[in-house]
This record gives structure tokens, sequence and C-alpha cells, in this order.
């Protein structure tokens, strides 16, 4: 089905991703940009791969059956050679998070598509049939398409066709104020320009700051180019693309109404619905929907402080709040708010709104906030510098390998400050030299602070020792943990102790053990939360 905008309809549903301004931040909104960014491992400028996923659905629409023209979306059969000039549609940072999946759908979909991307080491990855990251349901549509000669790989941008669409995944990243960035956007058009053909569609996939696309056509007119730009942001889920492309409806826009036409035409190929409306429209609706998602993060993560605050364990109030109850059936459970696109784009739409998006604001110090919040109340109740912490999971989320803007990537520069050492460790992300075996993490830590809820970590012995869940995600009582660390962490620091004078040694390991005690309550009502049955909370996603 396509709904047309000058017709109600109802986007209650859409999902996630990105937005920005130029203009000057005000001192209040300069003093939150600076609190937030300096306390960031790593800043929010890749945008080339945003947050993940992409695949194809069978039916076309009504709409893309009445178009009489071929807007380079015929699907040829598959020929034993490609020259670039054969495809059908070229992806631009096509071998990124936001691409490969888009790329997979439309191969599956028929068409021969130009995987253009300037990392060419990634480029070879997936033309010897393998992944660079994690994309359920990916590597084996990737063999069929590359059996059907459906992918060409080029990194050139003398190499790209002048004929068939061209998707551009490249959005607006922030800077060290958390301004958006147009400046990206510009570059890639200025080094694509010179090889496209006038009367190509040029779209816009990932999320760009409100008024981008009207003023890339603008930009183009004033350099006397004449393309159809259109701009339709991907909605997925990092890891999950392929399977939500099929499921989730796509938001189409043009900036006339022949690019608007040919971007559903093209678009229906692969996308079970069309929801069409202007660019504006387009922009606000993918900034609206992830920053209302990082508010609800947000809004669970500060009820988990007040609870805690109040001395009261928030496991029990959530399952009281959420039991039997489909009023509260949406609220999250407690947890790190992460990833390349929620806190960018909610820094975009602060930025938008001359900074009076004050729920946004107040959304990025409560998410952001919450790293050190629970770094503070582990430096108050124990002595950290004579401590090792040990972090599990450095992706952004469970059972995916993204580090993009992980907030694990915080905890681990707050603690380096803080204990004695910091150890990290997750079974999924390959790219950190740093990471040591779990088995290890465990055995060298005093203290294991739960980062991203991956399901290997669930029912894991940690010998003792303290975990921070905030999400509620362990199997293990808190309280059990707490009380039998009481008297692990005075025979450990004691022992650490012997090469001192006998009396204070003991003044030491009392002074620890006094800690541990009291770190004990702090576990049981702040760390590990179940539900009343037993079961886990679902974690953010």
């Amino acid at each position: 089905m396509i709904y047309d905008h000058s017709k109600p309809h109802n986007l209650a549903d859409e999902q996630l991703d990105e937005a920005y301004s130029d203009g000057d931040r005000d001192d209040a909104g300069r003093e939150i940009d600076l609190m937030l960014w300096n306390a960031r491992l790593q800043p929010l400028a890749d945008t080339s791969e945003l947050c993940a996923s992409a695949q194809p659905h069978a039916c076309r629409s009504k709409l893309a059956e009445s178009f009489l023209v071929n807007f380079a979306g015929a699907k040829p059969a598959a020929t034993t050679s490609a020259p670039v000039g054969a495809a059908d549609l070229t992806v631009v940072g096509g071998a990124g998070h936001v691409g490969i999946p888009l790329v997979l759908a439309f191969a599956e979909a028929g068409y021969r598509v130009n995987v253009h991307d300037t990392n060419r080491d990634v480029l070879a990855t997936l033309q010897s049939g393998r992944l660079p990251f994690i994309e359920h349901g990916g590597e084996d549509l990737l063999a069929k398409v590359l059996k059907q000669n459906r992918l060409i790989f080029t990194s050139s941008p003398a190499e790209i066709s002048r004929t068939g669409p061209l998707i551009i995944t490249i959005g607006t990243p922030i800077d060290e104020f958390l301004n958006p960035v147009r400046k990206v956007v510009q570059d890639c058009i200025d080094a694509l320009l010179p090889h496209l053909a006038d009367g190509q569609l040029l779209v816009l996939r990932s999320t760009v700051f409100p008024g981008t696309t009207e003023w890339l056509d603008g930009y183009l007119k004033r350099n006397n180019r004449a393309l159809k730009v259109a701009f339709c942001p991907e909605r997925t889920v990092q890891g999950h693309g392929i399977k939500e492309l099929r499921e989730t409806p796509q938001i189409i826009s043009g900036t006339t109404p022949a690019a608007e036409a040919e971007a559903g035409k093209l678009f229906s190929a692969i996308a079970p619905e069309l929801v069409v409306v202007s660019p504006r429209e387009a922009e606000l609706a993918k900034l609206f929907n992830n920053a209302y998602r990082y508010i609800e993060f947000a809004a669970a993560n500060q009820f988990y402080l007040i609870a805690k605050a109040a001395g009261l364990d928030y496991r029990r109030i959530y399952d009281a709040m959420k039991r039997n109850y489909p009023r509260a059936r949406g609220i999250p459970t407690p947890g790190l708010a992460a990833g390349p696109c929620l806190m960018k784009d909610t820094a975009q739409l602060a930025a938008f709104a001359q900074n009076q998006f004050s729920l946004g604001n107040a959304a990025m110090l409560v998410n952001e906030g919450l790293v050190l919040h629970i770094c503070d109340d582990l430096r108050r109740r124990y002595d950290l510098s004579r401590m090792t912490v040990g972090l599990l999971g450095m992706a952004f989320k469970a059972e995916i390998d993204d580090t993009r803007a992980s907030l694990s990537y915080k905890f681990k520069k707050v603690l380096a400050n803080l204990a004695g050492a910091v150890l990290t460790t997750d079974p999924f992300v390959t790219t950190d030299a740093e990471l040591l075996a779990l088995d290890e993490v465990i055995a060298r830590s005093d203290i294991l602070i739960l980062c991203a809820p991956h399901s290997a970590y669930r029912d894991l012995d940690f010998a003792g020792k303290p975990v921070v869940d905030v999400w509620g995600f362990l199997a293990q009582g808190e309280r059990d943990l707490a009380a039998r660390h009481a008297e692990f962490v005075g025979t450990r620091l004691a022992t650490l102790s012997e090469g001192k004078e006998g009396s204070h040694a003991l003044v030491d390991a009392m002074a620890v053990t006094k800690s541990a005690r009291a770190l004990a309550s702090l576990w049981a009502d702040t760390f590990h939360m179940k539900n009343a049955d037993g079961s886990a909370h679902e974690s953010n996603p």
C-alpha cells in the first residue's frame, strides 16, 4: 500500500536514525554539549555506516505495477560478466552497515547492484563471500547473489554508472559541540558529481538534518546540474536489516514529483508498503523516531536512579508496573542507550530546534550520565585504585559486533582514571586488540560490570564476585553475590597489603572489608534485577 502525504495516515510505528543544524549553540546548550562530549571516548562522526540492515519483499505495490516507464529498475537476466555499465543501481557506501543490507535486498529482488565504497579491504571481503560484520541472514544471501553475478564492486567515482539510480548512505555527523556537519554530504556529492548524468535519480538514504534534501537540490541547480533528488531514510535495527527491510514501511520523499515517483518505483521492489511525504516531513519523521526512542530509554534510566536513591529495589517496582498491565507494556528496562544513531540524532534535533528541545537535552544528560553515576557509586564504596574492574561486552548492544559509540568504552575511559586496572571482553567484537578471554577477565577482576547483555553471559559463574547489572539480565541473585563478595574483597585486598607493616595492613584490610559490606547493600537494590517469576527483562535494542 502507498500512503500519499495529501491524505491522512498513521506513521505511529516507524523507527530510527539521524538530523542537524549549522547554527551556533547558546551558552546553556554549549555547556551541555561540552559536558557530554568530553565524557565520550569516541566522537560520533561515522555516518557512512548507520544503524544497520536490509532485504527485499517479493510483492510489488499497485503503484509500481502501474508505472509504464522503466526507471532503471527492470530486472535483466543475470549474465556471466558484469561490467559497471550493466549496473541497474549504485549504492555509495555500499560496504557499510546501511549499505550492505540494502545492496543484498535489491540484488535478491533481481537488480544488478554496483557496490561502491572507498574501503577496498571490505570490498574484497564481500567478494570472497564473507560479511565484515554481523547481519543475520546476510551471509547466505550474499553467497546466493554472488553466484547469480548480481554484484559489481567499485571504489573509484569514475567507475560509477551514469545510468540507473544512485543511493548515498552518507549522513550528517555531529561536531564537538553536537552541531551537525553538512560538509560531509557536500564533499561526497562534489566527488561524485563529475561522473553523474543529468536526469539520474539521487537518493539520500542515511539520516540528514532537516532541510538537507532541499538544500542539495538547490546546490545541484546552482551548479547547473539537473538530477532528481529524493530522501528515503533507512529505519532498520542493527544486525536485522535484511529481515526489517521486508517488514518495515519505506518513507518516500522527493524534491519534485518525478523524483518522488521514481523513488517510489525503486523501493516498491523491496518494501511491503510506501509512505509518501515531503522531504522535510521525511527528515523529521526519522529524527523524531530516534529521539523518541532515546527519551524512552532516558525515562527508564531516570526511574531506576530515583528508586535506587530512595533505597528501593527497582526490579520489584518495574515488575509491579508492567505485570499484566497493557498500558505499561512499552516501558523498557534500564540500560546503556548507545550506538551511532540515537544520541546523535537527538543532538541534531536539539540543534534544529535552536536548543529548545528540553526533553532531548535532559535525555542526553540522563543516558550519558548513567555511566558516570555507576562509576561514582563504585568510587565512593571502594578503593578502586587497588582493584581490577572487568567490563563484559564492548559492543553497543547485545548480540552484535558493532562498537560504534558504545558506552562500554566510556566506562573504560572513566575507570582508567579510577581503577587499578580495567579489563575488557566481548564474544562478538573482533576489532579491539585489547580484548581478553572471558575466563581471564572473570578470574583477574575484583568487580565486573555488565555493559552489553549478551546471552553468553546469562548463566555464568562469576566466582562470588559482584556484577553491576543495570539491565536486570543475569540469572544469579545479586544479594547472594554481594554477601559472598564482602568476604572475597576483604581477603583479596588484605593479601595485597601484606608488604606493609602489620598494623597498617590490618587497618587497610578492615577498611576494605567495611567498604565491601557497605557495597553489598548497594548491589542488592542497584545492580541485579529480575522479574518476579525469575526471568530476565528484555534488554534495550
